[in-house]
């Protein structure tokens, strides 16, 4: 019930997990970039393309290696359906290390503004297999530090922990029934 994330799997090549919230994008993900040979398209490509030119590669000079999971941080309280939270970034510790990417804009001292689209920041992680990069993820989402403000990031450290997710047992209908079961874990613990 008004509910605005969505779980979305690879279900047909099991190597992709997006979890995101709002409505559906039809841009590419750097998720997606992240566990293809090349890294992706090269940027003179991108380049060529968005000026109308043909794209050279064709599909056998695209393979897929390993895997990579993307979350999309939200100035969010998933514990309360989602409700928007602005405020101001008080501290900020990112999170590295290979395979982690974190594209955002924030700052300590950023003020996230009441009419805003929600989006934070998207940590991306890259492995060699599914579970390597859960692994990877839930340490990256434990080294993120965002206070000041409430986020998803209970939310996509909660998943990241779940049995169901780690062992590929879900669908695109089972994010509703799970959040309405895990309320509790979704509110960070204050110190």
């Amino acid at each position: 019930a008004g509910l605005s994330a969505a779980l979305t799997l690879g279900r047909a090549c099991r190597r992709v997990l997006v979890a995101e919230g709002g409505p559906p994008r039809n841009a590419p993900s750097p998720a997606v970039h992240a566990f293809l040979t090349r890294d992706g398209t090269p940027p003179a490509e991108m380049l060529r393309i968005a000026g109308g030119e043909p794209l050279r590669l064709a599909q056998a000079d695209v393979t897929v290696k390993g895997h990579a999971i993307e979350v999309r941080l939200n100035a969010e309280d998933p514990a309360r359906d989602f409700a928007p939270f602005p405020g101001t970034v008080d501290s900020l510790r990112i999170p590295g290390g290979p395979g982690v990417r974190f594209d955002s804009m924030l700052y300590p001292g950023y003020t996230v503004p009441p009419f805003y689209d929600s989006l934070l920041a998207k940590l991306i992680v890259h492995a060699e297999t599914r579970e390597a990069a859960i692994t990877r993820m839930a340490r990256a989402l434990s080294e993120l530090q965002i206070d000041g403000l409430k986020t998803t990031k209970p939310l996509f450290a909660a998943l990241a922990a779940d049995p169901a997710v780690q062992a590929g047992d879900f669908h695109t209908r089972w994010l509703e029934a799970w959040l309405e079961a895990n309320a509790a874990r979704l509110t960070p613990i204050q110190p």
